[in-house]
């Protein structure tokens, strides 16, 4: 009757696991599938799932859009800028929070995290009016700019509880051994909280890689927008262009699983590397 009941729950466990990953990859698979479909199999009724004659002239026409290859560009410069000076912005003042300002800390996190209750177009008009005066409209710096604005808080608030569980005893031997604080916090804290940092690094960029409002907003021509806001252009009242839609955004989506594979192994090595000290 035991090996049943384990057999039973093995079973509905493996029905569940492959019922989430179809529910995840399935629509992964139906953007790829539509990539390769000629013109009329995109709107044939009922719709094929497997193209009966694949094509890559949507791909074609793609690589061919100078404004696509501008996009793609700008998105990888301004994501990867803002998360990259996001994220050595956000450990001092996250590492600060946990050790030196412990009593008002609670207060800090709250205000920080409030930010990102309000909804993206509450801030468009003054992140506009303040970009506008500095002269950065229509600029990939003044884009990667706004983007810290709601990178930093998350960062900074899921860094503040990794770094609150690394033992306070490991600083007090690096300052018996002569570390200074920054020294103490790149050698000793950050790699035992790494696992922390990956995630961290992972959140930060999906939300710039994936955001439209302040792109759609803040830029104006090719020098600066990014790909959602570019493919957004191929929508018109006359005619939607699915076939290098799907084609922009199966391309679209390969840079953030490379990035996203990269982070996770580093966050297994944080893992291990953890395991290992205690």
């Amino acid at each position: 009757m035991t090996s049943f009941r384990k057999m039973s729950t093995a079973v509905a466990a493996y029905v569940v696991l492959f019922a989430v990953v179809f529910v995840v990859l399935a629509p992964l698979a139906w953007l790829y599938l539509s990539s390769v479909k000629n013109g009329v199999e995109m709107y044939s009724v009922p719709p094929t799932i497997v193209p009966r004659q694949p094509t890559a002239d949507n791909y074609r026409l793609v690589f061919s859009d100078p404004s696509f290859r501008s996009g793609f560009l700008n998105s990888v410069i301004v994501s990867f800028s803002s998360t990259l000076v996001g994220i050595l912005l956000s450990c001092p003042a996250a590492y600060a929070l946990s050790r030196y300002l412990k009593r008002g800390a609670p207060f800090i996190l709250f205000f920080v995290l409030i930010t990102r209750m309000f909804p993206p177009v509450t801030f468009s008009l003054p992140f506009f009016l303040l970009l506008q005066h500095f002269h950065l409209i229509n600029t990939r710096l003044g884009l990667a700019v706004v983007y810290l604005s709601f990178q930093m808080p998350l960062v900074i608030w899921l860094l503040d509880s990794f770094f609150r569980e690394v033992p306070i005893e490991i600083e007090d031997a690096g300052r018996v051994d002569g570390l200074s604080r920054t020294q103490i916090l790149t050698r000793l804290v950050l790699p035992l909280a790494l696992p922390g940092l990956a995630v961290a690094t992972i959140f930060s960029f999906l939300l710039a890689w994936n955001e439209f409002i302040y792109a759609l907003i803040l830029t104006r021509s090719n020098s600066a927008q990014t790909i959602p806001v570019v493919v957004s252009g191929w929508i018109s009242i006359f005619q939607i262009l699915w076939g290098k839609m799907t084609a922009a955004a199966g391309l679209y989506v390969l840079p953030a699983l490379v990035f996203i594979s990269l982070v996770q192994k580093g966050m297994l090595r944080g893992l291990m590397h953890g395991a290992v000290k205690q």
